[in-house]
């Protein structure tokens, strides 16, 4: 559930900025998205302490939505620039004055499959599988069993004392299949999307 969401709001959000940076060809607004990626460098364990604290205020603590939160600030500022590389390509194929409509711009967003842009259809499960596999914003922000996720979980079965082996090789096997299920179903996807992104023009 975490890590649909996340791959949901990225999306959304990503879409709608991805597009405005697009679009408009503002300064302050190339400004601001390369600020945003430049914030991206900064090690996210340097913000672990200051999110903990907002996040208490905010009574977001060992809940979903506090993890959902936090996951999708970290990926919108890489969703944004990803997503402006294929929007752009994407805008001028479409051409004309589409793009002045926002059910033009709900077309390129909903359209925007695997088998129609590759690009799109890379960027959706490459968020997925870091919401899925990340570890330390949900062992941060949740200390109940009920809320944590399966990292969280293998992490939780080292101890000082004894490392249940069996029970964490299991729900390993558990934690990959859905990253080894997409990559042998989307490798064709991965490879224009990645080959899409690297061709000029």
């Amino acid at each position: 559930m975490i890590a649909t969401t996340v791959t949901l709001l990225t999306l959304a959000f990503g879409s709608l900025s991805a597009y405005t940076v697009t679009r408009l060809r503002l300064r302050w607004v190339m400004w601001l998205t390369n600020l945003s990626v430049f914030a991206r460098f900064v090690p996210i364990i340097v913000v672990m302490i200051p999110l903990y604290v907002t996040f208490r205020q905010l009574g977001l603590l060992n809940s979903v939505w506090g993890v959902i939160i936090a996951l999708t600030g970290f990926l919108l500022p890489y969703g944004v620039v990803i997503l402006a590389l294929f929007r752009r390509r994407t805008t001028r194929a479409r051409g004309g004055r589409a793009h002045r409509r926002l059910l033009a711009l709900w077309r390129l967003s909903a359209r925007h499959r695997a088998a129609v842009d590759p690009g799109t259809g890379v960027v959706r499960w490459i968020f997925f599988i870091v919401a899925w596999n990340d570890l330390l914003i949900p062992l941060i922000l949740n200390n109940r069993a009920e809320f944590m996720t399966l990292p969280v979980v293998i992490a939780s079965l080292v101890s000082d004392l004894f490392v249940f082996h069996n029970l964490m090789m299991a729900i390993c096997l558990i934690a990959l299949a859905p990253s080894v299920i997409l990559v042998l179903l989307l490798r064709r996807f991965v490879v224009e999307g990645l080959s899409g992104g690297a061709m000029k023009g």
